[in-house]
């Protein structure tokens, strides 16, 4: 039953991504996955250390970390 409701689920836009992303998360956890998602960029770019991504942006370097991880 979960797997076919899967099937029907489209995240194709940005519009139906936030309102899946509102239905399932409180506004804490958007603004965490924001917060890695950003962070996700910043790594990706490698311009930044974690170091300065911390000072840049306040996460703590353990988040970093785990956001590095992926």
């Amino acid at each position: 039953m979960f797997k076919t409701d899967l099937d029907n689920l489209s995240l194709k836009s940005e519009s139906n991504l936030l309102h899946f992303l509102n239905d399932i998360c409180t506004p804490k956890e958007i603004a965490a996955l924001r917060e890695r998602w950003k962070i996700s960029q910043m790594l990706y770019k490698k311009k930044y250390s974690y170091r300065e991504i911390n000072k840049i942006t306040g996460v703590s370097l353990a988040t970093i970390t785990r956001v590095a991880r992926f």
